[in-house]
């Protein structure tokens, strides 16, 4: 029976060092993440919408102003770690974008959605702009297996993304009546959207545990032919996951404290047989 204890207990503990990994569940913090938009539509940049009543006149920095080109996000993001191996796998979630004002996206009726914006200019022949809106914006993240210690943002992909592409398409009145086209459609990212290098920092205070991951990726909505709307995200989520949750991911036993816990056993059961012999 020793012999049998013994045993099991040699056997559960370099099971432990083969390896273990733990889905922790991280909650985004929308006060400390937010993503602005950027990008163009066909050869137009985008730009920023105003709020009602807006005197735009009254702004000291206007460029810097494009309230609806920015917004937090909020959800969570699910991350496989391993404690063996010194590694991180993002493996999901959902995040989520909120509501940054009411903009203009189907005519003239502005309506809640994430981002807001326009595209203005006679490059394109016929069109005069477009008002445009993401409304319901969200998306997951997955990623290999990465170094935990210096986690990098590049192999980490955008999955699971969707929402609503409004938009509404403004012609020259000497050309074609003025807003001929007004258009629903769902957001199409013609595949996962591709982050750029940028370190995933990993942080612990009074046992709470947190991730920050900077976010630079573009992706191209192809909803009106002819004209793409590419479109580039940068900022950055930070997260947390409380103590519950991180307390069972703790690292395994090192193999010398398994090998001196195994040799123990062995002495003691040694011991054991010797006093019997006597």
């Amino acid at each position: 029976m020793r012999r049998q204890l013994i045993t099991a207990l040699i056997v559960c503990c370099v099971g432990e060092v083969v390896g273990r990994a733990d889905i922790v569940t991280y909650t985004v913090n929308p006060a400390a993440s937010n993503l602005t938009l950027s990008g163009s539509f066909g050869n137009l940049p985008l730009k920023t919408q105003y709020p009602d009543g807006v005197n735009i006149n009254s702004i000291p920095d206007l460029r810097s102003y494009k309230p609806s080109l920015s917004t937090f996000f909020g959800g969570t993001i699910q991350i496989n770690q391993d404690t063996n191996q010194g590694t991180i796998e993002f493996a999901g979630g959902q995040i989520s974008a909120l509501t940054s004002g009411n903009w203009y996206g189907n005519g003239d009726d502005r309506m809640p959605a994430n981002y807001g914006f326009s595209a203005v200019g006679d490059s394109i022949p016929g069109l005069a702009g477009m008002n445009g809106l993401f409304s319901n914006f969200t998306f997951g993240l997955r990623s290999a297996p990465i170094s935990a210690d210096s986690a990098n943002a590049s192999p980490v992909t955008v999955s699971g993304a969707s929402g609503e592409f409004s938009y509404a398409l403004y012609y020259n009145s000497n050309t074609y009546p003025v807003n001929t086209q007004i258009t629903y459609a769902s957001v199409g990212l013609g595949g996962p959207i591709e982050l750029q290098p940028g370190n995933v920092v990993f942080s612990e205070v009074d046992g709470v545990h947190g991730i920050t991951i900077p976010m630079s990726g573009d992706f191209v909505v192809t909803a009106v032919p002819g004209f793409p709307l590419n479109v580039h995200l940068s900022g950055v989520l930070v997260a947390t996951a409380d103590s519950d949750q991180t307390a069972s991911a703790v690292p395994a036993p090192e193999p010398s404290t398994c090998l001196l816990l195994g040799i123990t056993a062995c002495l003691l059961l040694r011991r054991r047989q010797g006093v019997r012999s006597v």
